[in-house]
């Protein structure tokens, strides 16, 4: 019997940790703290949670602010200090968006002392620009790490599985890992998350193997969570398999001594005319 499973990558460690940390330093990041990589998910969690307990605490030391403009500018403050308290965000952020975030910086400065001196809605429109310049700041940082983490996962999954005796081929996302005529097939997303079928195992097997290729992955520094499982019993695999198959060629698993030959057979190639 074969299955499908899913799982969620809620950090790297170890021997991970340090191809987090030689990736990053390829983008010119030298980032020391990466213990226990926080993953795309768990990361824009943590980014939202300091947002809305510094907006708190914003709010409640300007309690007496109650114009729309004072409150916008209370947010924007907010979102910076959320933004900086995510080490990760913060660090990336400077490589990829350095004097964007300077820019913003100082115009959030320039926008509080001269509050009392401009009409508030002319005010009002440029916070809310730096809110958005923020926003976009925030999105291409997470791509820019997601990157990163997809490099990272693929290459640990990739050792595990040759470690475990599987011939393994990559195709962006994809990855096909061969051993006789059992296949694993994995395809991972931008927020740390894993699908795998199973397909060419018969009875049970499959799950021993998958319960190999869990604590091979956990060797290999990657700390996984099952979300789902789907014992489809297909020989030939389930959704996934059959959505990946066809990026494979399996012209490729072919070698030319595996064709047989008769002993007269010989290679002609004909010339042009």
């Amino acid at each position: 019997m074969s299955e499908s499973v899913s799982y969620n990558t809620s950090a790297i460690v170890g021997g991970a940790e340090n191809s987090v940390r030689a990736a990053l330093r390829r983008r010119g990041l030298k980032m020391e703290n990466t213990r226990a990589w926080a993953m795309a998910r768990e990361r824009a969690e943590q980014l939202q949670t300091m947002v809305n307990q510094e907006l708190d605490q914003q709010c409640a030391m300007n309690a007496h602010k109650s114009s729309d403009l004072e409150m916008e500018l209370t947010r924007m403050e907010a979102m910076l200090k959320g933004f900086a308290s995510v080490n990760a965000f913060q660090e990336y952020a400077r490589l990829l968006h350095g004097n964007e975030m300077d820019r913003i910086i100082q115009g959030l400065d320039n926008l509080k002392r001269e509050a009392s001196m401009k009409l508030a809605a002319s005010l009002k429109e440029t916070i809310i620009r730096l809110q958005n310049d923020l926003e976009n700041i925030a999105a291409s940082t997470q791509k820019g790490l997601c990157d990163v983490e997809k490099i990272v996962l693929q290459d640990q999954a990739a050792k595990a599985l040759n470690n475990l005796g599987y011939q393994v081929e990559r195709n962006n996302e994809a990855m096909k890992a061969t051993m006789g005529q059992t296949c694993i097939w994995m395809e991972t997303n931008r927020w740390g998350e894993m699908s795998m079928d199973y397909s060419g195992f018969s009875g049970m097997t499959c799950l021993n193997e998958s319960k190999r290729v869990e604590e091979q992955f956990r060797k290999q520094g990657l700390i996984i969570q099952q979300t789902s499982k789907d014992f489809h019993g297909k020989p030939e695999g389930g959704a996934l398999a059959g959505k990946l198959e066809s990026i494979f060629p399996i012209f490729r698993h072919f070698a030319w001594e595996d064709i047989p030959q008769s002993k007269s057979q010989k290679l002609t190639i004909k010339g042009g005319n």
